[in-house]
């Protein structure tokens, strides 16, 4: 091997980088320190994401110096303190900015995690939260995965809600309304459930048969008419019934006539056939009563016995005709409805 001497060109030229090199250090420390210093002083004024910004410049003015190690440690530090403090959308900012110096810090990712959910970020404290699987205590990790399985929970049971409440089967409607009896969802299918199922609407159709404590009707006539004294509030009260005679035989044409055409579920035919029973026992001897009401026929105290033996007749129906409407209401109540 041939050994060449040192030229006293290339000595200069290594002695010269030598003395740069002296030169440029203690120059980036100091551009450091004074980058450190300006972004205390922005902390200091309360401007930690700007501070944060600032503390980025280190690396790239300052590289290789201790001060870029030192400008992370006060970022983090900073961020954390003020994060604690914060609450939403700020407190989430201050996190992020956070884990911008340090992406897989569990500090910082935890009450990230805890803030997304809180904001109802649910994909990012889904994603979250498998980041911190294992690298945060067990109780915590556990803690913040219930608040998400709450709110899987949740989510599913509104789902739910809507694919009973969207189905056509009346039985559905009724299964909501007996799973989630508070929802809007449950208030929404009883109002639908009149138009296709006879129990949810049996209230309307066995109010007629409903005799025994009624304050008017049948039952009431004879005694509310002996209740009066002079023979002015006779008549008046004679008028009073006969309305009320028409009015209930059209009721029950009506509801008789409703019932042979409406939606009803298989199921609650026998109800039905226990309704029209019912209609059927009351109508002959409203009948009868009001034709002894035409003025050609009776006299006062005619009209006034024809009340009374009504009155008897009718009493030996009660039974009966109560027992139809109750057939109805049980066979409802026997189908959970």
């Amino acid at each position: 091997m041939i050994h060449r001497p040192f030229s006293p060109s290339s000595v200069s030229c290594a002695l010269g980088l030598a003395l740069l090199m002296l030169v440029l250090l203690p120059a980036c420390a100091n551009k450091g320190r004074e980058i450190l210093q300006q972004a205390e002083a922005q902390y200091l004024e309360g401007n930690t994401l700007e501070a944060s910004a600032t503390l980025k410049r280190v690396a790239i003015e300052a590289p290789e110096t201790p001060e870029v190690a030192e400008a992370k440690e006060l970022a983090i530090e900073w961020l954390s303190k003020k994060a604690a403090l914060e609450h939403g959308e700020s407190k989430r900012e201050l996190l992020l900015a956070g884990l911008d110096w340090a992406p897989e810090d569990p500090d910082l990712l935890a009450p990230l995690c805890e803030v997304e959910q809180r904001l109802k970020n649910w994909d990012a404290a889904r994603a979250c939260l498998k980041k911190v699987e294992g690298r945060i205590a067990p109780s915590e990790h556990a803690r913040l995965s219930e608040v998400l399985a709450v709110h899987d929970r949740v989510v599913a049971e509104a789902e739910e809600r809507q694919r009973l409440l969207q189905s056509e089967n009346p039985l559905d409607w009724y299964g909501l309304m007996a799973r989630f009896p508070e929802s809007d969802e449950a208030t929404e299918a009883a109002q639908k459930l009149p138009d296709a199922s006879l129990c949810a609407d049996l209230k309307r159709f066995a109010g007629q048969l409903k005799l025994t404590g009624a304050q008017v009707g049948p039952t009431t006539w004879a005694k509310r008419l002996r209740e009066q004294k002079e023979r002015s509030d006779q008549l008046s009260m004679l008028s009073t019934i006969r309305r009320e005679a028409n009015d209930l035989l059209d009721s029950l044409a009506k509801l008789e006539e409703e019932l042979g055409t409406r939606a009803m579920l298989e199921d609650e035919a026998p109800a039905s056939t226990k309704l029209v029973e019912g209609y059927v026992m009351v109508r002959p001897p409203v009948q009868k009563l009001l034709k002894s009401f035409e003025p050609s026929r009776y006299k006062m105290e005619d009209r006034l016995a024809n009340i009374d033996r009504f009155d008897r007749d009718f009493g030996a129906l009660v039974t009966q005709v109560e027992e139809c409407r109750e057939a109805a209401e049980l066979t409802c109540q026997g189908l959970g409805r």
